[in-house]
């Protein structure tokens, strides 16, 4: 078991969170916004290889709003999918927001 801790901000676009290369299987994702003044809002995807400008997008959410100072926990049970065959990644929609992430993978 393994964890991975991020801090991602709204300016930098679509983040990956885990590499098919890796084949980690997510056991639990917890983002927790921690602007304390405005909601953010998120999308979480998967996408194929090649290359995540050519592959094709799923999206597990989309649109979510995350509350100022709350966290959304999300278990393999919501987000499983094939972590040998795509990419999963977070992007954020407004520069301003701010999320703290937990990865658990096996």
């Amino acid at each position: 078991m393994a964890y991975i801790h991020k801090n991602i901000l709204g300016s930098v676009g679509l983040t990956q969170l885990i590499h098919s290369k890796n084949s980690q299987n997510v056991l639990e994702l917890v983002i927790t916004n921690v602007h304390n003044t405005s909601n953010c809002t998120i999308d979480l995807l998967l996408r194929g290889n090649p290359t995540p400008t050519t592959a094709s997008k799923y999206y597990i959410l989309k649109n979510v709003i995350i509350a100022k100072g709350t966290a959304l926990v999300l278990d393999n049970a919501d987000i499983g999918y094939d972590s040998k065959v795509y990419d999963l990644y977070l992007t954020l929609h407004r520069v301003q927001d701010k999320v703290d992430l937990k990865l658990k993978t096996e």
